[in-house]
């Protein structure tokens, strides 16, 4: 059994009957390269927004939310820097450490 078609649906299909066919290629090019040209736009604000915040945040002097120093569930020493030496600091030259 065929559907039928309400008034609507009779003029959309009125419609794009009229539209010639050879416009129907152009425009969706036209479409499609609408397209393209957004998805790149979106693209490059992806990329290029939250980096130029984050520069504007550290210039400010703030921490960034990526860079922050998270909280640990357990408490940990502090690492020594890598130019510290291993066994702590270093006593002026000529004093020895009577602690040893």
């Amino acid at each position: 059994m065929a559907k039928e078609l309400n008034n609507f649906e009779r003029l959309l299909e009125e419609q794009a009957n009229e539209f010639p066919i050879d416009q129907r290629a152009e425009t969706r090019q036209r479409i499609d390269h609408t397209l393209t040209s957004y998805k790149l736009i979106g693209q490059l604000v992806n990329m290029y927004v939250p980096t130029m915040v984050n520069v504007l945040i550290a210039a400010a002097g703030g921490n960034d939310i990526d860079t922050a120093p998270k909280p640990s569930r357990s408490w940990e020493p502090p690492h020594q820097k890598p130019h510290d030496p291993v066994d702590g600091p270093r006593l002026p030259d000529g004093e020895e450490d009577n602690i040893r």
